[in-house]
């Protein structure tokens, strides 16, 4: 579609088909984005964007600017921002590592994790649904934490549960289904379907022996 050039060495990552369907085509162009940093930017419905605030040292919040780049809303509420996902009404979930950041009605409202560390860094949203499924990491010295409890967010009610699955997963492995359920596959080769209004594993399909 174009070439920029850029000094150094530059990551660039494919979306996929992205966790929502409004998706907004343009000519392609760098930002005023004042620090590089591994995060994320999403163009909302009324023309504004919404991008994570870093460096390439540390990731700290999040802000929406308008299409001059005038500063709507901001939060630093959100240490280690990562990941982003989209529910009904077009609420933005950012992860954090104490629990999730939530851009909705033109505010940031901060939802805490149960624990003091709870990092929440890959979502899965659905228009379907006003819940965030997401990932969870408990263990803040573990180098790699083979978790076995994914998150779920109510938007609405600013409530976040831990769902236990019985079974380590990928972060990858998390997905939506038609009418919003949760889905993830664990590391057991089980596909667990989680009722996000329960905030519990409804059905799980045993392994093929």
């Amino acid at each position: 579609i174009d070439d920029t050039k850029l000094e150094g060495f530059n990551r660039l990552n494919p979306v996929g088909d992205g966790d929502h369907t409004h998706s907004v085509a343009a000519d392609p162009q760098l930002t005023d984005t004042e620090e590089p940093h591994h995060g994320v930017a999403a163009k909302l419905a009324d023309g504004s964007m919404l991008r994570t605030v870093g460096t390439e040292d540390e990731r700290s919040g999040a802000q929406v600017v308008d299409d001059s780049g005038k500063e709507i809303a901001s939060s630093d509420d959100c240490p280690g921002v990562h990941g982003e996902a989209a529910a009904k009404d077009e609420v933005i979930a950012l992860g954090c590592e104490d629990g999730i950041l939530l851009y909705k009605d033109g505010k940031f409202e901060k939802i805490d994790a149960p624990n003091s560390f709870g990092r929440i860094g890959n979502q899965s949203g659905s228009d379907e649904s006003q819940y965030i499924l997401g990932d969870c990491k408990v263990d803040e010295d573990a180098e790699l934490e083979r978790r076995e409890r994914v998150s779920v967010t109510d938007t609405k009610t600013r409530k976040l549960s831990l769902v236990d699955l019985g079974a380590s997963y990928s972060f990858r492995s998390l997905g939506r289904g038609p009418d919003g359920e949760g889905v993830v596959l664990t590391t057991d080769g089980t596909l667990k379907i989680i009722d996000p209004a329960t905030a519990s594993v409804t059905a799980g399909n045993p392994p093929r022996k």
